[in-house]
C-alpha cells in the first residue's frame, strides 16, 4: 500500500473556484483510481499487487494554509501515518512553503510538483523536491537551442511574466 497526499487548491480564499488547479486534483484522483482498478483490463499491468490510497487537501492557493495543510499531510494523514509522497502545488511560493514543511527531519516525505522556478531545483535548501517539467532557465535555453539549431532563426527575443 502507498500513501499518497496531493496538495492542491479547489478553492481560493474568498471561496471561489480555482480552475487552474483544481483539474490536477481530479486528474490525479482519476488516475490513482484506474492503477487501484484492476478488473477493467487497462493498465492493471501498473503496480499490480499494490494498492494507493490517497489524502487530499485544499490549500486555497495560500501560504499559510500550504503550511498547515502540510503539516497535517506529513504527520496526521492516515490516522497519524501520514503519507509516503505529495503531489505538491501549482506555484512556486507555495511548493516551497510545503517543502520547508515536508523535509523536516520528522516528517521527511518527498514531493512531485509542477513549478517551474529554479529555486525549487536548489538539492540543499529543497532535497525532497522533485518536479515533472523542467525549470524555467532550462525551457529557455531548450526553446533558444530549438529555434536556432532546428527552426535557424538568426534573431531571438522572449517575453515574460
Amino acid at each position: 500500500t502507498i500513501r499518497f497526499g496531493i496538495l492542491q487548491s479547489l478553492f481560493l480564499l474568498d471561496n471561489t473556484y480555482e480552475h487552474s488547479s483544481s483539474s490536477m486534483w481530479t486528474s490525479s484522483i482519476a488516475a490513482i483510481d484506474m492503477i487501484n482498478n484492476k478488473t477493467d483490463g487497462i493498465n492493471d499491468d501498473i503496480l499490480p499487487y499494490t494498492r494507493i490510497l490517497f489524502s487530499a487537501r485544499d490549500i486555497r492557493s495560500d501560504r499559510g494554509s500550504t503550511i498547515l495543510k502540510s503539516v497535517e499531510m506529513g504527520k496526521d494523514a492516515f490516522q497519524g501515518k501520514g503519507v509516503h509522497l505529495v503531489l505538491g502545488t501549482s506555484t512556486s511560493g507555495t511548493s516551497m512553503a510545503a517543502m520547508d514543511i515536508l523535509k523536516q527531519e520528522y516528517i521527511s516525505t518527498p514531493m512531485i510538483g509542477i513549478t517551474t522556478s529554479p529555486s525549487l531545483s536548489s538539492d540543499t535548501a529543497f532535497p525532497l523536491f522533485s518536479r515533472t517539467v523542467p525549470h524555467d532557465a532550462a525551457q529557455a535555453s531548450i526553446m533558444s537551442v530549438f529555434l536556432t539549431d532546428v527552426v535557424k532563426t538568426s534573431c531571438l527575443s522572449t517575453i515574460s511574466s
